[in-house]
Order: structure tokens, then sequence, then C-alpha cells
């Protein structure tokens, strides 16, 4: 086997190894709980057929795998947030109510950047409060502020205050904001703690 040839089947090779990591890292195939055979194959030919869907959503629009996935979940739980079609009126949990949040946490301190510049610049020594008006501005509502990947809300606060930490500082945001506030900026999780009075107060059913 000469140099040209050994270069071409390493290519082959390496193509296979980014199918094994996709099969596994996007479609689970890996992840089988089941110890019948039969559900062990159906498990690892739903995981091949979904590659395949994936993959193919993947070449028609030139993007990466993440990018892809990104796309499917986020249409999919748009379309449930605005048409569920899942009851639980019949199951044990009847009083379950999910809240699907379409976007990461840190969508809700956009609610106030006033408080959230106030609160992260002590720790840098200088303000972004403009930088956060002008993201907050290019959104109708703060729960729709992510529009890719490299633009999630944490990912722009951090761009701007590298030293972000979700656990404290975010907390920190939310409880100056206060929940009242959140709620009336923000329509879908107001809706799901309607809900939720609802069944604490007059004890009806999720609809």
């Amino acid at each position: 086997m000469d140099e040209a040839k050994r270069e071409k089947m390493g290519g082959y090779s390496w193509k296979i190894e980014e199918y094994h990591r996709g099969i596994k890292q996007f479609c689970g195939v890996e992840c089988c709980h089941a110890r019948k055979s039969q559900s062990q194959r159906a498990h690892i030919l739903f995981s091949l057929r979904a590659f395949l869907r994936f993959e193919a959503e993947r070449l028609g629009k030139g993007m990466s795998w993440f990018e892809s996935k990104r796309s499917i979940f986020r249409g999919a739980i748009c379309e449930y947030i605005k048409y569920p079609i899942y009851s639980l009126s019949k199951a044990p949990t009847a009083y379950v109510l999910p809240y699907i949040q379409l976007h990461e946490f840190e969508r809700l301190l956009f609610i106030d950047v006033k408080i959230m510049d106030d609160i992260l610049k002590p720790c840098h020594d200088y303000s972004k409060l403009q930088e956060l008006k002008n993201i907050r501005n290019l959104f109708h509502t703060p729960e729709e502020i992510d529009d890719g990947f490299g633009t999630a809300p944490s990912k722009r606060i951090i761009k701007l205050f590298k030293s972000y930490q979700k656990v404290t500082n975010g907390y920190q945001i939310a409880e100056r904001i206060g929940i009242d506030v959140i709620r009336k900026e923000c329509p879908h999780f107001n809706e799901w703690m309607v809900k939720l009075g609802r069944l604490v107060i007059y004890g009806q059913s999720r609809s």
C-alpha cells in the first residue's frame, strides 16, 4: 500500500469514527437499558433511523450536528408550548404542571439590565449597561432571547462579564428583580404560575 492509498483509507476510517461519535452522542445508541435482545435490537434500529433523519436535516441545511439538534429540539418545544398534545388528566400525576422553558435561566435576568449591571460591575470595575440594553432591545420579551448556539443568554453575559457565575450571580440578580416583575415581563412563565395558583387556591384541574 503506497502513501496515497494509506491517506485515502485514513480518510475513510476518520469518517467511520465521526459516524460512531454522532450516533452515540446525538442519538443515544449506547444508552439502552433493556435486557431482552429483541428490545436491544429495536433500540439500535430506532437509533439508526433517527441518525439518518438527523443527518439528512444537517446536510440539507448545511449546519453542524449541534446546530441541527438544537434546531429540531427548539421547534418541537415551541410547538408543544403552543399546542400541548399530551394530557396527564387520567394519570396519578394529574396535578403535575410541567414548566417547559424555551431558553435557559439567564433570559430572566435581562428583564432588568440595570440590576444585572449593578451586581456584576463591582467584580469587573466597569459597566456594560448600554451593551445589555442593546441585547434586550433586540427581542420583544426576555423569554425570546436566544437566536443561536453562541448567543444563548448566558453566553451573552459571559462575553460582557467573564467571571459571571450562574449559581451565585444569577441568584442575586433574579432575587433583586423579584418574582412579581418576572411574571409581568414573561407571559409564558406567568401563565404557568397562574395555573399553579389555581390548584393551590381553588383546587382546579390543569385546564
